[in-house]
């Protein structure tokens, strides 16, 4: 649903077909989203830079997030637990 919503609105601001935001907001894969692009003649590159973009981010973010949640008490690490004798 926020796919089709950003996707509308940004449809009116700025010189893109509805369709490539649709593309560049689903989630899936970079590989499969780029296929489906090509086969409906939409731009390949703007698609596959909005995904390459999204992992860059989530990869780059994760740790961070997870540092700041530490922080605050939101999740803690786990803890250690002794060795099971034999």
């Amino acid at each position: 649903a926020l796919t089709l919503v950003y996707a509308l609105a940004l449809e009116h601001l700025m010189d893109v077909p509805f369709g490539a935001f649709v593309l560049a907001f689903s989630p899936g894969g970079l590989t499969e989203m780029s296929l489906v692009a090509l086969a409906m003649q939409i731009d390949v590159a703007f698609v596959a830079t909005h995904h390459m973009a999204r992992i860059f981010i989530i990869v780059v973010m994760t740790p961070h997030l997870f540092r700041i949640m530490e922080k605050f008490g939101i999740i803690r690490e786990p803890e250690a637990k002794p060795p099971v004798p034999d």
